[in-house]
């Protein structure tokens, strides 16, 4: 979404939600004054967290760079482009080594070098199929990721409403974890590059056997990379919307 435009409609909420409140606060009933009271803290509280996420989305940068320098990595800026890449080289790779092996089936022949080539790159197979999955999970988280902004707006218009804080919680913690998560994980994968030549089966077998299990070792940390990501977020996302729910409901 356009930043002017996703701006406009966050001051708008935030007009409408505290105007609703002041309404409330000024009809003649006792109920109905509290009721507005209620609204208003809830709309400051709801601010306060916006404010929050913007401070650390404007320091997005940084604090990847920080955490990805600790990690001895280069931090990158988009994580769409390499998760793309990696699911474009992993996928182009298998196909590669799977019409080569239906060429070598073909004949009589070389039949007995497909079935050798086949059982010989099962390690990298396996690596790679799920590789493929984990790739095209963060890619789109990424896009998911990409939206951070409008999704703390609309996290902000349910924390407002104790029916729905809960939902507004989580829709906070995703705003500020995935961006982080992505980055992070894209920053290390971004060294891993695939690039194995399928043109001459029987002349560069034993180049095409080394790399892929050099490449399916790779594959394998990125995999298990992918996992801890997603327990990581997980519990970042439980813990941070846990945490603003808990707020919430003691302060007001």
């Amino acid at each position: 979404m356009i930043p002017y435009l996703n701006w406009s409609i966050i001051y708008a909420s935030i007009s409408l939600q505290a105007g609703y409140g002041l309404i409330k606060m000024n009809m003649g009933s006792l109920q109905q004054r509290r009721e507005g009271e209620e609204h208003l803290y809830n709309t400051i509280y709801g601010v306060v967290l916006l404010v929050v996420f913007y401070v650390i989305y404007a320091k997005l940068g940084t604090i990847c760079g920080a955490i990805a320098a600790s990690l001895g990595i280069r931090s990158i800026s988009d994580p769409v482009i390499i998760f793309n890449s990696l699911f474009t080289s992993i996928s182009s790779t298998l196909e590669g080594l799977y019409l080569s092996i239906i060429a070598l089936d073909a004949a009589i022949v070389t039949s007995p070098l497909g079935v050798y080539l086949s059982q010989s790159t099962q390690y990298f197979q396996w690596m790679a199929q799920l590789a493929l999955s984990n790739a095209w999970l963060f890619y789109v988280l990424s896009r998911i990721g990409e939206y951070s902004p409008e999704l703390a707006g609309l996290g902000f218009n349910l924390v407002i409403l104790r029916q729905t804080r809960t939902w507004g919680g989580i829709l906070l913690a995703i705003a500020i974890t995935l961006p982080i998560s992505t980055t992070l994980l894209a920053s290390w994968a971004s060294y891993i590059s695939i690039n194995i030549s399928f043109a001459n089966v029987a002349r560069d077998i034993e180049q095409i056997l080394t790399g892929a299990y050099s490449y399916g070792s790779q594959l394998q940390e990125f995999n298990i990379a992918s996992e801890l990501t997603l327990a990581i977020s997980g519990a970042s996302i439980y813990g941070i919307s846990k945490a603003i729910d808990d707020v919430g409901h003691q302060l007001l």
